[in-house]
Formats: structure tokens, sequence, C-alpha cells
């Protein structure tokens, strides 16, 4: 294997992903070949361990088939486990390139010790980036920060002993017991249909995704609930990601729904003096209401994990608004897109758990009705929702003359409804019963123009 030295001026860590995937690879080839040379990896490594997630689970397969007295190779993963990512087009490629590639002999107990040690430096990182963030965000106040000192060097030293892989069953238990003691963290979407079949509102360490079709609503629904939570009684502090407008139009929304009129005014410069007077009015009204925002328009994987972290560790936020889940770049190399959406969507739940956070993101449907790229929001979200839209009943020509949906003259449009409306259906949740917020023939959520626009509930 090639040496990599970090403190060498040429160091780059695209150099260190492709040194330790190539001993990945060389290890998965070299077990494929000889089996028994799994032995000498057990203890050491686990697929978690593995930079390359196909790869890791091709050692894990190929563990469990030897484990049971089986042959492992691509043949036999791909019998045993049809539907994990070893069997995939990409892990059968995997599987025999590397296997077909090995000459010589490998030292497998000597490349799964490396591998422990990437992973480990990987974990020391983290580990270590989280504690600065936390000293960084602890408020300065008498006492303060050694009280963040001691919080991140009994964590440091959980870090260092491996604590935090393996914990015992009353462990675990003692939590469920205190967690009962303890009123959920529950937060109100200011929805009341939503939060009904939410079972209250957005759950600490729970991940909300948010499907629907281009220009479907998706954005409006998010910024509607992100203003709810700001302007409640008891507002939950949250961040916006919005990624898609931009930190500016999703305010400009807000500002024009606090002050009862239209978005686009503030592109009327006739009526510029009007939307400033409103934009100072929302600034005294939404300040020190718990609404941060995170201007960039698209942003890194690595970039949206960090920033979470220190979000979290400032103990500024309850919650996180992601908008949306298909802008979030970094999709690293031999990665497809699919894979890359899986692991943002992972990052994201391993975020929400992990820091007691609610996450909610949203996701762009195709032309099928399914989530673009794969199925890793529906797999991975703790609630699955596709938001609907339906179009309103009447349109009215230049003429004045109304339509219906079907395009027929309308003679007489008393008691119809002309502004589009929109449903919710709960494909999945992990921990309420199925439920929606309305019906296609009978949708209870109403897009609002005169004021934002947001959505309301009818």
């Amino acid at each position: 294997m090639d040496s990599i030295d970090p403190t060498d001026p040429g160091f780059t860590l695209e150099r260190e992903y492709e040194v330790r995937q190539g001993l990945e690879h060389q290890l998965i080839g070299a077990i494929l070949v000889n089996n028994r040379l799994i032995r000498d990896c057990l203890g050491v490594i686990t697929g978690a361990m593995f930079q390359d997630r196909v790869a890791g689970d091709i050692y894990e397969r190929a563990s469990e088939l030897f484990a049971a007295g089986r042959e492992a190779s691509a043949l036999t993963i791909r019998a045993a486990y049809p539907s994990s990512p070893a069997a995939s087009p990409d892990g059968m490629r995997l599987m025999l390139r590397t296997s077909s590639g090995i000459t010589g002999t490998t030292d497998v107990a000597m490349s799964a010790r490396q591998i422990a040690e990437f992973s480990d430096r990987e974990a020391a990182i983290e580990a270590l980036e989280m504690a600065k963030n936390r000293i960084k965000g602890a408020p300065i106040e008498p006492g303060e920060t050694l009280g963040a000192l001691g919080e991140v060097t009994s964590y440091l030293g959980d870090i260092a002993r491996g604590e935090g892989e393996m914990v015992d069953a009353g462990v675990i238990i003692d939590r469920i017991v205190k967690r009962m003691n303890e009123p959920p963290e529950i937060y109100p979407t200011g929805l009341r249909r939503l939060d009904h079949v939410m079972g209250g509102g957005l759950v600490a360490g729970k991940l909300y995704g948010v499907a629907a079709r281009m220009k479907h609503g998706k954005t409006t629904l998010l910024g509607s609930i992100s203003y709810n939570l700001a302007t409640a009684d008891n507002p939950t502090p949250h961040l916006y990601l919005c990624l898609e407008m931009g930190a500016e139009e999703i305010l400009q929304r807000m500002i024009a729904r606090h002050g009862g009129f239209n978005s686009l005014m503030f592109l009327d410069g006739s009526k510029k003096e009007l939307a400033q007077q409103a934009a100072m009015q929302a600034k005294t009204d939404l300040h020190q209401r718990g609404l941060y925002f995170q201007t960039e328009h698209r942003m890194g994987i690595d970039a949206l994990r960090a920033l979470l972290i220190r979000a979290a560790l400032s103990g500024k936020i309850k919650g996180v608004i992601v908008d949306y889940l298909q802008l979030i770049t970094g999709q690293k190399r031999g990665q497809n897109v699919a894979d890359h959406w899986d692991y943002v969507v992972q990052t994201l739940v391993e975020t929400a758990k992990q820091h007691g956070l609610w996450v909610m993101t949203a996701a762009q449907l195709n032309r099928d009705g399914e989530v673009r790229g794969g199925d890793g929001l529906l797999n991975a979200c703790d609630m699955s929702l596709y938001l609907h839209k339906v179009d309103a009943e009447y349109t009215v020509g230049p003429d004045g003359t109304a339509y219906d949906r079907k395009g027929q003259v309308l003679m007489n449009t008393q008691g119809m409804e002309n502004r589009d409306r929109a449903w919710v259906e709960m494909r999945a949740s992990r921990y309420t019963r199925l439920g929606h917020v309305g019906r296609e023939e009978n949708p209870r959520l109403v897009f609002t123009s005169a004021a934002g626009p947001f959505i309301e509930e009818l």
C-alpha cells in the first residue's frame, strides 16, 4: 500500500480517499479469493468502518456466509442477499473486479488494522470538531465555559475508551424509564390537522420527509411551518436551510405574510416604502424568536454535517428545515446519485437522533410520482409525507369568463373555491398510525397568495 503522510505538503483529502478505498478493495478481493483470510479480520474491523459503503456491505455478507460454513463469493452473496448493496450492479462489479485483480499475497491482517486506523482517525477528527464547537457555542457567562469543557472531556474520554459502540441492555432500559418520566419534546407546526396526524407536531430526534412534484408547494409548506414556529406564543428556535430560493426570498415571503400582502410587492418600485416599512416591522416582531438561516444556495454534505453539529452543540436550536434534499452536493467519486442521496438522508437521521433535533427535509418527485433519484427519503425517515396540490375549482380568463378544471364555461361560481388547495398523504410512519390531512376529493389545506404566499388550513 502507498504510504500517506498528512503532514506532507502534497497531501490532499482526495489522495487519502484514494488510498483508503484502494486498501478496502484490495482486502475485499483477497477474502473473496481465500475465505479463510476473513479470520484475520474478525474482531479488528466491521463493515461500518469502510469508507466505501458497498465494500463494507460485501465484507459483512462474506463474513456472515463464512461464519455459517458457506462459501463466500460474488455468486453466493448475490443468491443469499439479493436486496443488499453487495448484490447491486455496483457491488457485483466491485466483487468481480477485485477478486480477479488479486496477485501475490495480501497481508489481510495488516490491511484490516489500517482500515480500522482510518476509521478511528475519522471518528477522532469528528469528535474533536464536535468538542470545539460545543465550547465555542457555550454562553459567555460564569461557569459555562468550564461546564462545556467538562462535557467534552467526558465525551472524548468515552471515545478514547471505545465506549458508545456497545451498550449493556440495562443502560438502555434506564434511558427508557427516565424518558417515560420526562415530558416528550414536541413542537407544533401551527397546522392543527397536520399536528394531529404527526402525534402533536415535530418530535425531537425524528426525521420528517416531505415530497412533492416541482412547483407543487414544498417550499411554501416548509416556509409556512417555519413562520408558525417562530411566531407562536412559545416559539421554537430552528435553522432554515433554504438551498433553492435563498434566505432573502424566503424572508420576503414571511415579511409579506406578516404584513398582509403578497411578496411580489418587493419587486414593485412604486411600493418600495411600504415594503421597507413592513420589513422593519417584521424585523422588530421576529427579533429573538429563534429564526436562523444559512445563506448559501447550495451546500455540500460535509459542510452540512459540520453546520448541523455546530448548530446542535450551540444549544440555540431545536430543529432544522432542509429545503431541499436534491440540492445537497458532495457526491463522492464512485458514488451514484441514489447512493449519494441515501448518504445525505442517513447523515440527517444520525444528526437528529444523536443531538435530539427534529429535522424536516423536502424532496422532489419525478413525473411518475416517486422520489427523484431513489427511495432513500422513504426508507430512512421516521415519517414520510407526500404533498398533493389540487388546482382551483375555477379560473378566470382575461375577459372575465370563469372556467372549471375541464375548461368548461361557468355561469355561476357562487360558493366555489378559486384558490389552489392541497392535501397531505402519510406514506410511512415509524411511531404513529397512518393518517392523512384531507383527501384528493376533500383537500384541507389552501394556498393563500393575498398574503405571503403561505399555506393554511381550510
